[in-house]
C-alpha cells in the first residue's frame, strides 16, 4: 500500500521557457508551408557543431500572468504566408495548451524569410 506522502499532488509545477519553446518549436514545423526556423548565422553555425537548442527560433516572454511566444520562421515559396502564419499560430496555441494546460497566450509568428522547398 502506497503512503499518502506519496500519493500527493505537486504543490508546484515549474515548466520552463525553453520547454514552452520546444513545444512552439515543434508545432510551427509541423505546419504545412513552413520550412523551417529562422537563426541568427552564429546560432546556425552552432546547431551544425552539435551545441543547437530545442527551442531555436521561438523566443519566450513572461508578463504578469501572460507569456508571449515569437515564432521566427521560413516559410516555403508560393505558400500563401498569412494562411501559414495562421496555421503556425493555431498549432502552436493547441499544442501548448494541451501539453501544459497554460491558455493565457499571446503568439506572434515572425515570417523571416522565404524559401524555395528543396526538390525530392
Amino acid at each position: 500500500m502506497l503512503s499518502t506522502k506519496e500519493n500527493r499532488e505537486p504543490e508546484a509545477i515549474k515548466i520552463r521557457a525553453s520547454v514552452l519553446g520546444s513545444i512552439a518549436r515543434l508545432a510551427a514545423l509541423e505546419t504545412k508551408g513552413v520550412i523551417g526556423m529562422s537563426l541568427k548565422p552564429w546560432r546556425r553555425l552552432l546547431g551544425t557543431l552539435g551545441f543547437g537548442k530545442f527551442d531555436e527560433g521561438v523566443r519566450v516572454k513572461f508578463k504578469e500572468s501572460d507569456i508571449k511566444l515569437t515564432t521566427s520562421l521560413l516559410v516555403e515559396y508560393g505558400a500563401d504566408i498569412p494562411l501559414v502564419a495562421s496555421a503556425v499560430a493555431d498549432n502552436v496555441k493547441k499544442a501548448i495548451e494541451k501539453m501544459t494546460g497554460i491558455t493565457s497566450l499571446d503568439i506572434v509568428v515572425d515570417v523571416r524569410g522565404v524559401v524555395k522547398a528543396k526538390s525530392q
